[in-house]
C-alpha cells in the first residue's frame, strides 16, 4: 500500500491557519508603514468583530429584561447566555490567533516581532472589550 499522504494540507498548520481565520475577512491594506494605523485597523476589526458576535443574541430563547438585568448587576452567568466572545485564543477553526491577526493585517509574508503581535493583539482585544456589551446591551434594549 504506499506510504500515507497528508490530505488536505493538515500537516502544515501555518497555510491551513492562514485559509481558515483569513476567508471571510478582506484583506487590509499593508502598503502602511505607521505602527498606529495597523493598530487602528486591529482595533476596527475587533469593533467589527464583536458586533458580529453579538448579532447571534436571541431574544426568543431568553427573555430580554432578564439579561439585561444581570449584565447591569454584573452576574458573570448572563456570559452563559450571550454568543461567545472573539478573542485570539484559536480555539474554534475560524477564530483568529495573534499570529494570523498580525499576518492578515500586515501580509501573510510579513515579517512580525513580538511586540507588534502584541500591540496588535491588545489593539484587537480593546476593540472587542468596547464593543461586545454594548451592542449586546443594544440589541436586547430594542426586543424589549
Amino acid at each position: 500500500m504506499g506510504g500515507w499522504a497528508y490530505p488536505f494540507g493538515w500537516f502544515f498548520p501555518r497555510t491551513l491557519d492562514l485559509h481558515v481565520s483569513c476567508a471571510d475577512t478582506p484583506r487590509m491594506d499593508t502598503n502602511q508603514t505607521d505602527p498606529q494605523t495597523f493598530e487602528a485597523q486591529a482595533y476596527e476589526l475587533g469593533c467589527e468583530h464583536a458586533r458580529n458576535a453579538a448579532s447571534w443574541i436571541d431574544p426568543a430563547t431568553h427573555p430580554p429584561k432578564v439579561l439585561l438585568a444581570m449584565i447591569e448587576d454584573g452576574d458573570p452567568a448572563v456570559f452563559d447566555y450571550l454568543p461567545h466572545e472573539p478573542n485570539l485564543s484559536g480555539e474554534y477553526s475560524g477564530d483568529l490567533t495573534p499570529r494570523t491577526l498580525a499576518w492578515q493585517i500586515m501580509g501573510d509574508d510579513a515579517i512580525v516581532s513580538d511586540d507588534r503581535m502584541d500591540a496588535l493583539a491588545d489593539a484587537y482585544e480593546a476593540g472587542v472589550s468596547d464593543t461586545f456589551q454594548p451592542e449586546c446591551e443594544r440589541i436586547l434594549r430594542e426586543a424589549l
